[in-house]
């Protein structure tokens, strides 16, 4: 198994970003703001 370098993982979030929708990114930002205002 291969180490992941830092800029592996930035290449592959940024993949992962790409191919959320803007629905789902407001989606997780809500739950964000939920999570926060419940602590």
């Amino acid at each position: 198994m291969e180490h992941k370098t830092l800029l592996d993982m930035l290449s592959d979030a940024n993949e992962i970003v790409k191919r959320l929708s803007f629905d789902d990114v407001m989606k997780l930002i809500e739950t964000g703001n939920t999570l926060v205002s419940l602590m």
